[in-house]
């Protein structure tokens, strides 16, 4: 499931890119570019449980508060995975696909809360079935030449593609 995840983040990366939605900090990373986004959008605030990503990425204890020094200060070379990962797909730690989740933007997040929005079938045979749990979903429309439309949340791309298939 973790797998889906990453593959999920990394369409909607690529997808923000090719339409122009990205900051130029993330449309062409470095690792001090990365840092310096996440100094943008923490100033900007955090909800609770991108507060405690953004703890575990930056290695402060449970109980320690975030300050913008915290990140301004943290070592770029730690930003380099994540780096990588977005300039050649290379594989990388949970920690930054959820740090990359945050910074385009990507919902649900994190991985617990995915994983409650979709759930997918154990045999190999049968389709993934997402059951939507979200209110502020974004939804495309796929007509089919029959005449069915269907509505589906404009994040799920594995779901699109497969439905683009039949």
């Amino acid at each position: 499931m973790m797998e889906q995840y990453r593959a999920d983040i990394w369409q909607f990366y690529q997808y923000k890119k090719s339409s122009g939605e990205l900051s130029l900090n993330l449309k062409h990373p470095t690792a001090a570019k990365l840092r310096n986004e996440c100094l943008l959008l923490f100033r900007k605030g955090l909800d609770k449980s991108d507060y405690r990503m953004l703890r575990s990425f930056l290695e402060r204890p449970d109980k320690e508060e975030i300050y913008e020094s915290s990140i301004r200060r943290f070592d770029p070379d730690k930003f380099k995975p994540l780096n990588n990962f977005l300039k050649k797909g290379t594989n990388t730690d949970e920690k930054n696909i959820e740090l990359l989740a945050w910074l385009i933007d990507f919902r649900p997040r994190p991985f617990s809360n995915y994983r409650l929005t979709h759930s997918y079938s154990t045999d190999v045979g049968q389709e993934a079935t997402v059951a939507e749990k979200r209110l502020d979903r974004k939804e495309v429309i796929l007509e089919y030449p029959s005449g069915v439309k269907l509505f589906v949340d404009a994040y799920d791309f594995s779901l699109i593609a497969q439905l683009v298939r039949l």
